[in-house]
């Protein structure tokens, strides 16, 4: 009898210490739990604006085809690896750069929007500007009051101002023209991204609890 009571009371104390483990072990993964959703805080970091505009022979290009913008419903907080995320435009405004990367160049941006500009000439969507000797419309780019031969490998920077011009106006219109061009990209820098775009996205439930399983 004593031996059986002896074997019951080690039996009981085994649940009693498995028991105990496992309350141990969910307390320690509630715990953990807890933390990564107070804790968290979203991976993507970069996320600014630049101002630009484009003048075609005294217009002011507005860009109202959908080719030139990203479907905000690409976008997610933390994919700043797909080229098209880097660099691009929303929701047709047509002046205002999104930048959701480190060291994203002009040239990249506007890649993403089919158009390129080199020495000389530019191409916008389907069309190309060359400078023409004939006619003295030429290409110009301005950045930040600076005029440029190229947007090659120049860094898109915060609050940017950069205009891209093709025309025979004279130097000192297309410098009053760059003056002109207001700061928007400062309102948009305090603003939240559409959708779920990286940057300002306002953390959010899902966010959160997301974070607790990934």
């Amino acid at each position: 009898m004593k031996e059986k009571a002896k074997t019951e009371e080690n039996s009981e104390n085994t649940h009693i210490i498995v028991n105990s483990l496992l309350i141990g072990i969910l307390i320690g993964v509630v715990l953990f739990a807890l933390f990564r959703f107070i804790a968290y805080k979203p991976t993507h970091t970069t996320h600014y604006h630049a101002n630009w505009q484009v003048w075609i022979e005294g217009k002011q290009q507005t860009f109202p085809e959908d080719i030139f913008y990203q479907e905000v419903a690409s976008c997610s907080i933390n994919n700043d690896t797909d080229p098209l995320h880097r660099a691009h435009m929303h929701d047709k405004v047509y002046d205002i750069i999104h930048v959701h990367a480190n060291g994203v160049t002009y040239s990249q941006f506007l890649e993403n929007i089919h158009s390129a500009a080199q020495p000389g000439y530019f191409v916008l969507g389907n069309n190309t500007y060359q400078n023409n000797n004939n006619n003295n419309k030429k290409v110009t780019y301005i950045l930040n009051g600076r005029i440029l031969e190229s947007l090659s490998g120049v860094v898109i920077k915060s609050e940017d101002k950069l205009l891209i011009n093709f025309g025979d106006e004279s130097v000192s219109e297309l410098i009053a023209r760059d003056i002109a061009i207001q700061n928007k990209a400062s309102e948009y820098n305090t603003k939240q991204d559409p959708a779920s775009c990286s940057g300002d996205h306002a953390t959010t439930l899902q966010d959160r609890l997301n974070n607790i399983i990934y």
